[in-house]
Parts: C-alpha cells; sequence; structure tokens
C-alpha cells in the first residue's frame, strides 16, 4: 500500500464532514459480562466513484459499501 498524501487526507476529512459521520457504538457481551466500544466512521453518497475512491484511499480493516438513494 502507498503512503496517503496530505491532500487525500484533507479530501477524505473534508467528506467524512460533509456527508458522514462519526460514532461511538457500544454493544455488551453478556458471556463476559462487560461492554465493548468501537468507532464507526460512516460515509452516504450517491456517486458511486467517490465511495470506491474512499474505500481505496482510506485504511481500515472492514468496509461496507451502501450506495444510498440510487
Amino acid at each position: 500500500m502507498t503512503e496517503i498524501k496530505d491532500t487525500d487526507w484533507a479530501y477524505a476529512a473534508g467528506f467524512v464532514d460533509g456527508e458522514g459521520c462519526i460514532a461511538i457504538a457500544r454493544s455488551f457481551k453478556p458471556r463476559r459480562g462487560r461492554f465493548y466500544y468501537s468507532v464507526h466512521i460512516v460515509v452516504s453518497n450517491r456517486d458511486r466513484g467517490v465511495l470506491d475512491w474512499m474505500q481505496i484511499n482510506c485504511p481500515e480493516r472492514s468496509h461496507r459499501l451502501r450506495l444510498s438513494g440510487a
């Protein structure tokens, strides 16, 4: 994987700011008797190209691509 440019980070940040949200989710695991927390970064857009760009250029462990209003 190539290093992400500062301009790409700026574009991604602007895209999340305008078209997405950052959320903290809490889930309870009864077998362990405790809560777990995870961070979710969600973006939504009708332009498949922008979502594909985000998926390729933003290093995450999991991706779920979903078009909205298409």
